[in-house]
Formats: C-alpha cells, structure tokens, sequence
C-alpha cells in the first residue's frame, strides 16, 4: 500500500545525462600551504539498517525532520519517474506518511530548512527547472492562509505570480507546497546548505553548462550573490564548516563534455572568495558532505566505472580527505540528512546505475577503551610501621 502511494505521486520524465568521463579542467588553482600538522578526523562507522524504503529512489532531497524522523522529498523512481511527494519517514521504523505534495515533481532538487519553512531549490523533471518551491516545516503550526507579495530581488530572477501560503486544515492531511520565486536560471544537480539562518545554493546545471555562482537566501524570495566558484560543477558534495562552505568533486564540462572533477573548493561565506585548495583520491561525482561532531566526511559518488564506497574524513587544514570507513552498500546520488549524531543515506544508485531503496548510516565510532596502569602501591602501608 504504502509502494502505491509513493508510485500514485510520480510524474513521467526523462533521465539526467550522468554518462561522464574523468579529468580535471585547467583553471587557476590556489593550494594550501601550511606548516602545522594536520588533525586528521576522528574514526568513523558506516551500517546498514533494517529497513528500506518501500520502492528505490534516487537523487531524492532528504533533510532532518525532528524528532525522529526523514523527510524525502521527490526524486527519480526505479521506472524513470519524478516524484511529486515529500514523505515523513521513522527512522526507527521505516513507516512514512506523506507530509506535503511539491506542486512540481522534481528530482536532483537542492533544499533546506530555513525558519519554519522547507524550501526546495530548482532541481528536474523532464528537464531542468529553476522555481523555488516552498512549504511549512514539518511540526510547525501552520498561520491561516495570506497572500503574499513577491518583493524586489537582489539577484535577476524570472518574474512569478504571486501566490497563496500553505494551509493545513482537518480535512487536509497534507500541505500543498507553493512557488515563493525562481533561480536566476534553471538548475538541476545543486545542493543547499545552511550557515546563520542563511540558505545557500551551489553548484547545479541548466543542462547544457554547470552553473558557477553561489547564491543565498533566508526566505526563498530574496536572492543575494555570494561568489563564483573557480570550477562550476553540478552534482558535488557540499558542506559548512565554521564559516567555509567545502564543495568536493562533481561533474564539470571540459572541451564539451561532462567530466567528472576530484578538485576541493573552498569559499569564504563572509567575502565570497574561492579556490581550489586540494584533490579527493579520485574524482567523484554524485557524492554527499555530512558534518559529524564538527568533522566533515564525504561519502559515495561515482567514480570510474563504479559506486564509490569509500568515506572520506577531511583535514582543512591540509585540504585533503583520509579514508575513514566503507558503505556497506556503494551508491551515488544517495540523499542525506543528519539527524542526532548520525548521517542518514536514502537510496541511490548502485553499479549499472541500479536504484536502490535501502538506508544507510555513518556515525561518530565510540571511543577505543584504555587500560589504566597498574598501581603498585599498596593500600595502608605507612612508613616505619
């Protein structure tokens, strides 16, 4: 039952071109240099749970839902379908419910959660699109339904109507997310993160180039410029810490054609300077960055010919990642989401480009027990007795 109401909420669509090669652009590069050791990350474990989603998904928005719960929004279905729903999934279960319907179905969508409301960046159908859609957080009380103008923006965007919030009644199980405004230009293949109450949107493609600028956002209608990556790239991995935003691998186009990149990018969130500052092992696209306990690891991708399973932890200090752990099942285009102390990896594609719906874990490894030195000094014993 529930595979049916997943499949009830998909639209037809094509694929995303993902056949690339490997290799690296030329393009002005800044290396780190430094003369303090780097602190390499600590330890990590990756699992498999017991459950999975009812059908494979791929390329499915997925962010944290509190208390215990997912929220996996769109995606592709293993028929090559684009899904229009976003599911409340347990975590201790795997029993999911449907939280809102997108009023586009869009896949390789980028989103976040920003005040009291989901937005969800761009992504594809048949092709490329670049509407923000938007719809209230799950948990959040939902005000009575307002009309809301669309004010100026600080980045050109295309003009959109005016549209009605987002009203959950008695008789409406679920939201109906609304078009709040549009991305300069149609970007699939993006990926959001969140620093200060800001959103901000990088990487991505129109279909026919990777999109090189960094946008940001706090309420999905507003858009501010924030800097240009040296390497566009669609499908990185992405992630913040401290006041960098990390963006590692992806597909970028060289003499035409996609090609996968290794290259690791820094950009400075308080000036929007950017730089190449080091090389994953391999190039890699289709990965995801999580951050566990201040650390950054990324994981998955495609590589050469197969699924990475490989995660990676990252020394900023020396721009460059250590193998740390390995997927208990290798996948690309996973969705990801931390919750508590744990990263959450929804489906994805295997080897063959396979979707898959089971769920995967990373955390933290606990600590390695010491043994305390013994003590030869015997209790009660006192000088000159």
């Amino acid at each position: 039952m529930l595979a049916a109401v997943v499949a009830g909420l998909v639209v037809a669509s094509g694929r995303l071109n993902n056949k690339t090669t490997a290799g690296t652009p030329t393009t002005l590069r800044r290396e780190t240099t430094t003369t303090a050791k780097p602190v390499p990350p600590p330890a990590v474990t990756a699992s498999l749970v017991g459950w999975a989603l009812p059908v494979p998904i791929s390329q499915a928005l997925v962010l944290p839902a509190a208390p215990a719960s997912l929220l996996v929004v769109g995606g592709e279905t293993a028929n090559g379908q684009t899904a229009s729903g976003a599911f409340l999934v347990s975590t201790a279960s795997g029993s999911l419910h449907l939280d809102a319907a997108l009023s586009t179905g869009v896949r390789a969508a980028a989103g976040a959660v920003v005040g009291n409301e989901v937005l969800v960046f761009g992504g594809a159908n048949r092709l490329p699109v670049g509407t923000i859609q938007a719809f209230t957080a799950p948990g959040v009380p939902v005000p009575p339904a307002t009309t809301k103008p669309v004010p100026t923006k600080s980045v050109p965007t295309k003009s959109v109507p005016t549209t009605t919030a987002r009203a959950k009644t008695a008789a409406v199980t679920a939201a109906s997310a609304s078009t709040t405004g549009n991305l300069p230009g149609a970007r699939a293949g993006a990926v959001a993160v969140t620093f200060d109450g800001r959103a901000y949107v990088v990487g991505g493609s129109n279909g026919a180039a990777p999109d090189a600028s960094v946008i940001s956002t706090t309420n999905g209608v507003s858009l501010q410029a924030v800097g240009t990556l040296p390497v566009a790239v669609r499908f990185p991995a992405a992630a913040v810490l401290g006041d960098k935003l990390y963006v590692f691998g992806g597909e970028t186009l060289v003499a035409g054609k996609w090609s996968r990149t290794n290259d690791i990018q820094e950009m400075d969130l308080a000036n929007g300077h950017a730089a190449v500052i080091g090389h994953l092992p391999k190039a890699v696209t289709g990965a995801v960055a999580v951050d566990l306990g201040g650390n950054l690891y990324i994981a998955g991708g495609l590589g050469t010919g197969a699924a990475n399973g490989t995660v990676w932890g990252f020394e900023p200090q020396a721009g460059a990642v250590v193998a740390q752990a390995t997927l208990a099942t290798p996948v690309a285009y996973t969705g990801a989401a931390v919750l508590g102390d744990k990263a959450w990896f929804v489906g994805g594609q295997t080897n063959g480009g396979k979707l898959v719906g089971s769920v995967q874990t990373l955390q933290l490894a606990p600590p390695t027990p010491t043994t305390a030195p013994v003590s030869h000094h015997h209790a009660g014993t006192k000088a000159g007795r």
